[in-house]
């Protein structure tokens, strides 16, 4: 099945030309309103925030079972961890046949968005924040007198290096050196 009829048999017209990252931030505020059928691939977009907003508005989630994601469904929609389109294919055609497992899953998203809105999210960063300014700060690094001068020496051998290598050709071998600035002869 190629993308075009994949995408156009679950009813999701708007993403069937284009690649959803390149045009995440037109398509996901309307994919949820677009279609009934479940949000496939959800791999594609960059944050979880899509996928919030699919169970806030009752349609369901089909997932990778990837970075974030799982973490950010809380048990909710559906994970999987194939990678084989046939198979994902098949997993939206069960939620869309059967209106059970549709209900099902709709029904555990609104549980999961109930929990991440018993969340204090304000209270938790604050939280964070206010630990971080509380411990003790770090003692300044060490650093050596010269060490500007040591970076400028450094940026001066690197642009000889680069724009005259026979310079370094000329320079004596350094026995220890197996993969210094000096070539060895063999």
């Amino acid at each position: 099945m190629t993308p075009r009829k994949f995408s156009g048999s679950v009813g999701v017209g708007a993403v069937e030309d284009h690649d959803v990252p390149s045009v995440e931030r037109r398509i996901v505020p309307a994919l949820p309103t677009a279609t009934k059928a479940p949000l496939p691939n959800a791999t594609l977009f960059r944050f979880c925030v899509p996928l919030v907003e699919a169970f806030y508005k009752q349609v369901p989630v089909l997932a990778y079972a990837a970075t974030a994601v799982p973490d950010t469904m809380d048990g909710a929609g559906v994970l999987y961890t194939t990678q084989e389109p046939l198979e994902v294919a098949a997993l939206i055609d069960a939620v869309v046949d059967d209106t059970q497992l549709y209900d099902r899953i709709v029904a555990s998203q609104e549980q999961a968005l109930q929990r991440l809105r018993a969340k204090d999210f304000d209270g938790t960063l604050l939280g964070y924040i206010d630990q971080v300014l509380k411990s003790p700060r770090k003692p300044m690094p060490p650093v050596a007198w010269d060490f500007w001068d040591q970076v400028r020496l450094a940026e001066e051998l690197f642009e000889l290096q680069q724009y005259r290598p026979a310079v370094f050709r000329g320079l004596p071998e350094s026995p220890e050196s197996k993969t210094g600035l000096v070539e060895e002869k063999r």
